[in-house]
C-alpha cells in the first residue's frame, strides 16, 4: 500500500526523516519496502499483512506510529450540512440477504457539479498511484485511501423506484460492470440492486448503468457496513472475485472489502 507522509502528518506529527520513518515501521511489523520522492512529498510502499486491516489506510498507519512516537493522535473534523427531507424519504435500503450484509447506509447528495478534482487532491491521489475520475469518484477513493472505509457513489437518478436492495443475484442476471464487461451472475454473487436490476457487484464493482453521468445530478453515496456473519460474506467475496477475475486501476482495493467496516465512520 502507498503511504504518503505528508497525509500521514495530517494525523500525527512525524519530525524523523522518510528513511528513517521507513525503519520504524519495519521495526514495529509493516514491512516498508521502499521509500521515494514524489514532488514536495515522500510516499512509503508499506507491506500489510492480512491479520493488520485496521493498517489499510493513512490514519491506521498513523495511529500505529503515535503509538510509536508517543505522539497524540489528531482527528479529521467532519464538517456536514443537512437540509430537506430525511434520506429514506428520497430512496429505500432493503437488506434481503442479512447473512452476507447485515448494515447497508446511505446519503443523498444534491446540487454538486460533477467535474475533475481540485489539483490538491488529483496529486494526493496520484502520488499513491490512483488514476482522479471525477470530484465524486475521487472523494470516494480519498475516504477509503484516508480511513479505509470502501465508499460507492451512485447516480439517484439512474436507480429504478429509487430503491437500493442488497441480495443474492438470481441464475442468468446480467451486469455490465464499469469496465464494460457483461457478467453473468449466480446465486453465489452478492449485488446491489435497484427496483428491477443489479447496479452493482457488492464489495467488487459498480455496474455501468447506475454510474454517474450528468454534469449536475443527484447522487446516493452508499456505505457498507459489517456482517453479522463474517465468514459467509468472506467466502461470497472471495467465491466472486475468482470466479468474475476484474482487472482495474481499482482492483488492489478489493482487499479493504474482504473486512468487516464500521458505517458510523463516515
Amino acid at each position: 500500500m502507498k503511504i504518503s507522509v505528508n497525509w500521514l502528518k495530517e494525523f500525527v506529527d512525524v519530525t524523523s526523516d522518510p528513511r528513517q520513518l521507513k525503519s520504524d515501521l519495519t521495526m514495529i511489523g509493516l514491512n516498508t519496502e521502499s521509500c521515494a520522492p514524489v514532488g514536495d512529498d515522500w510516499v512509503l510502499d508499506v507491506e500489510v499483512t492480512t491479520n493488520r486491516p485496521d493498517c489499510l489506510s493513512h490514519y491506521g498507519v498513523a495511529r500505529e506510529l503515535a503509538t510509536l512516537y508517543r505522539q497524540p493522535l489528531k482527528r479529521g473534523e467532519v464538517f456536514l450540512k443537512e437540509s430537506g427531507g430525511p434520506t429514506s424519504a428520497a430512496a429505500t435500503i432493503e437488506i434481503a440477504d442479512p447473512d452476507l450484509c447485515a448494515r447497508y447506509c446511505g446519503r443523498i447528495v444534491q446540487k454538486v457539479q460533477v467535474g475533475p478534482s481540485p489539483d490538491w487532491l488529483v496529486k494526493r491521489l496520484e502520488a499513491i498511484g490512483q488514476r482522479p475520475i471525477n470530484n465524486v469518484a475521487d472523494a470516494t477513493n480519498y475516504v477509503l485511501m484516508e480511513l479505509g472505509h470502501p465508499l460507492h457513489a451512485f447516480d439517484w437518478s439512474r436507480l429504478r423506484q429509487h430503491k437500493i436492495i442488497v441480495r443474492r443475484a438470481k441464475p442468468g442476471e446480467p451486469l455490465r460492470t464499469l469496465d464494460g464487461v457483461d457478467r453473468p451472475l449466480t446465486r453465489d454473487n452478492l449485488v446491489i440492486a435497484d427496483g428491477e436490476r443489479p447496479v452493482a457487484l457488492a464489495g467488487v464493482m459498480g455496474g455501468e448503468e447506475s454510474e454517474i453521468s450528468r454534469k449536475l445530478a443527484p447522487f446516493c453515496w452508499r456505505v457498507r457496513g459489517s456482517s453479522r456473519c463474517r465468514s459467509a460474506a468472506r467466502r461470497s467475496l472471495r467465491g466472486c472475485t475468482r470466479k468474475l477475475p476484474i482487472a482495474s486501476s481499482g482492483a488492489p482495493t478489493l482487499r479493504w472489502r474482504r473486512w468487516p467496516w464500521i458505517a458510523s465512520l463516515i
